[in-house]
């Protein structure tokens, strides 16, 4: 049966064996941004590469020799079984991306990666693993650990091929003259308390490492740690281990309106993505990361999508609890199907806030 992995967390329910497995999510922004924010991404325009005829035989993107060229052998070696027959590495306008390497046709499956072969916070000495920090910054602590490796670590092939700090787009990575342009809006401040919340966590981090992994904490500073934080934000997946990054499937970007998602079949051990649509070789492939909103899309990946039908607006109705006509404001508003945040104010007296989706229907 297919549902979503969050469904699972309502009440104790036994697991699904094939879920949907949902993209990291951060907190839930509920306010579109106000000012104008850099332009989005143009549509996808493939890199084409000079390549000889027996390495792909139709001209299509090929995999970057330097980075990338033996990556997927390595992942089917390291998984012992065939990864994916359909999908081929190469970079596009979005970075790193993947492409059909031949036909596609709807409801094909084009992606098996085993479970095996997924980095975790299971990765971890048992000592930093019980730290007082989240998931995303134990699995943090992993791809740092393995990054500091280098050319040792079991997993360089895949980490080489991850994007470089000046390739990382979401707030975190913004100047303040950046940040400015987005001053008015709730991502704003969601960028200043993200940037807080990765020092709070790198001073526990760092205490940990230097007790039991002091060759991955020798002159480590705040920004090596970001670097890490951000790409498990931007990649990794819900698991039953609490977040995984899963090789491969990571390299395949957002579609708004995609129906493909990443399904994880927890009987049979892998996580699986099947084609929402015919692919024709060459043309790239694109999965839903989830029903984001473009100040979600913005803070936790660097991007946003034109005309994103999940986008959302914040409009503040502050019903103080001493307005007489409160009960009959509440009745209407609520009525109408709208959020309801609690929050206290400056004035220390309780309001309610309602959240309006672009795009909703009033009930």
């Amino acid at each position: 049966m297919l549902c979503p992995s969050r469904l699972a967390k309502l009440r104790p329910l036994p697991r699904p064996l094939l879920a949907a497995a949902r993209r990291r999510r951060g907190v839930d922004l509920r306010c579109a941004i106000s000012s104008s924010p850099p332009p989005p991404p143009p549509p996808p325009q493939v890199r084409l590469r000079t390549t000889s005829s027996s390495s792909t035989g139709l001209g299509m993107p090929s995999v970057d020799e330097e980075e990338c060229g033996d990556f997927l052998p390595w992942l089917e070696r390291k998984a012992g079984a065939e990864v994916s027959p359909f999908l081929s590495v190469g970079k596009s306008a979005y970075g790193r991306s993947l492409f059909a390497s031949k036909s596609i046709r709807a409801g094909d499956s084009i992606l098996k990666v085993p479970f095996n072969v997924e980095i975790s916070p299971d990765d971890l000495l048992p000592e930093i693993r019980s730290c007082k920090v989240g998931n995303v910054a134990k699995l943090a602590a992993v791809v740092l650990k393995e990054q500091k490796m280098g050319q040792d670590s079991e997993w360089a092939p895949y980490i080489r091929c991850l994007p470089q700090p000046e390739e990382m787009h979401s707030t975190v990575f913004w100047s303040d003259e950046e940040l400015e342009m987005i001053k008015e809006s709730s991502v704003y401040q969601r960028t200043i308390d993200k940037k807080v919340g990765m020092e709070r966590e790198f001073s526990v981090l760092r205490h940990a490492l230097d007790c039991h992994l002091p060759e991955v904490s020798k002159d480590m500073k705040f920004e090596d740690f970001m670097h890490p934080c951000a790409l498990v934000e931007s990649r990794a997946w819900e698991s039953s281990k609490g977040y995984s990054l899963v090789p491969f499937a990571d390299f395949l970007n957002h579609d708004g309106l995609a129906k493909a998602v990443l399904l994880r079949d927890e009987q049979k051990q892998f996580s699986e993505v099947i084609a929402d649509h015919n692919y024709a070789p060459g043309e790239q492939v694109l999965i839903s990361y989830g029903k984001l909103s473009n100040a979600v899309l913005l803070l936790d990946f660097g991007f946003t999508i034109p005309h994103n039908i999940y986008d959302e607006v914040q409009i503040q109705f502050n019903v103080p609890l001493q307005d007489p006509l409160y009960e009959m404001k509440l009745y209407l508003l609520q009525r109408h199907c709208l959020q309801i945040t609690r929050n206290f104010g400056i004035s220390k007296c309780p309001a309610d806030s309602f959240t309006i989706k672009l795009g909703s229907e009033i009930c």
